[in-house]
């Protein structure tokens, strides 16, 4: 059986970090990620089952839902709605276990950032769809208040994660500096240049290179910059696997590799000239997000204080 071509190719992978790292997965990244594919499997399929099965409950008048046959089971502090609620409050405070892992150093052996941070999304993604089904679709009150502080702090989530995405970080974590990212483009310069051919390789740096002029971008500006980027790249890639159909000494893993290793080069070369205003544009959205997290926490509460003295638990 022929090998890969890229693994022909001595160092090939040492080189490069995050290509290595995708060659040699520990066991216990196969396991956090099996528990982590389990626990989104298991929300899947209660909030399928909950949705198919009181369709007919949710799509009711709420004045008319005391009649339903389901009203016992899927009012917030039915059979059904209650311990939708409880699972997606513990998911709500599972959040702060990221932060936790990130402030105090006595936690720093605890696994690496990025696991911590995967957990973070899937508890910020989990959490607010139990809840959902927790108010049978019905907000008033104080509930109303918590449930969109929420749904605002899972937005703001959802950007957040986009602008950390745009500061590059290593395998473990920390954050890389001109110096580590300069090294690590001129690996990644060294591999391409030793796997494709000089025009190739010209036009992968046509392609990949990333100007913002002379003008000092706002942080606004710099945004929709990076997503008219991101946006570019799917015209990109069309070129780029049209490219590497031409090397037919390559198998299907090689020209996923290759097309990884040009994905990286481009995000690089972004991320380098847009170090400073990605750190700055990340502190402005830490600035919104952290006093809509401890609003969503303090009505969440609130509502749930409520709840006890008026006996739903």
């Amino acid at each position: 059986m022929r090998q890969s071509a890229l693994a022909e190719k001595p160092g090939i992978y040492s080189k490069n970090p995050e290509i290595a790292a995708r060659r040699s997965i520990s066991k216990g990244t196969y396991v956090f990620h099996g528990l982590l594919f389990l626990l989104i499997a298991i929300v899947v399929v209660v909030v399928i089952l909950a949705a198919y099965q009181g369709r007919s409950y949710y799509s009711t008048p709420i004045t008319e839902r005391y009649r339903s046959d389901l009203h016992q089971q899927y009012k917030p502090g039915g059979t059904i709605g209650h311990p939708l609620g409880i699972a997606g409050s513990v998911l709500l405070v599972g959040l702060l276990s990221y932060s936790i892992r990130k402030r105090f150093r006595a936690l720093r052996g605890a696994g690496p950032l990025r696991r911590w941070l995967q957990f973070h999304i899937f508890c910020g993604t989990a959490g607010p769809a139990l809840i959902l089904l927790h108010t049978s679709f019905k907000m008033r009150g104080i509930v109303a208040i918590s449930f969109w502080s929420m749904m605002v702090v899972f937005v703001s989530g959802v950007i957040g994660r986009y602008l950390y995405a745009q500061i590059p970080h290593a395998l473990s974590g920390q954050e890389l500096h001109y110096q580590d990212l300069n090294k690590e483009i001129g690996d990644l310069n060294s591999q391409l240049a030793f796997l494709m051919k000089p025009e190739h390789f010209e036009k992968v740096q046509s392609i990949t290179n990333f100007q913002t002029g002379a003008r000092k971008l706002s942080g606004l500006s710099a945004l929709f910059l990076i997503v008219a980027d991101d946006l570019r790249w799917l015209k990109q890639r069309r070129s780029l696997n049209a490219i590497l159909r031409t090397y037919t000494e390559l198998n299907p893993e090689d020209h996923r590799n290759v097309a990884h290793l040009v994905r990286l080069r481009k995000l690089q070369m972004r991320r380098i000239s847009l170090l400073k205003t990605s750190h700055e544009l990340f502190r402005h959205w830490h600035v919104i997000h952290l006093p809509l997290a401890q609003t969503m926490y303090l009505t969440m509460a609130i509502h749930i204080a409520v709840a006890v003295m008026t006996g739903y638990f």
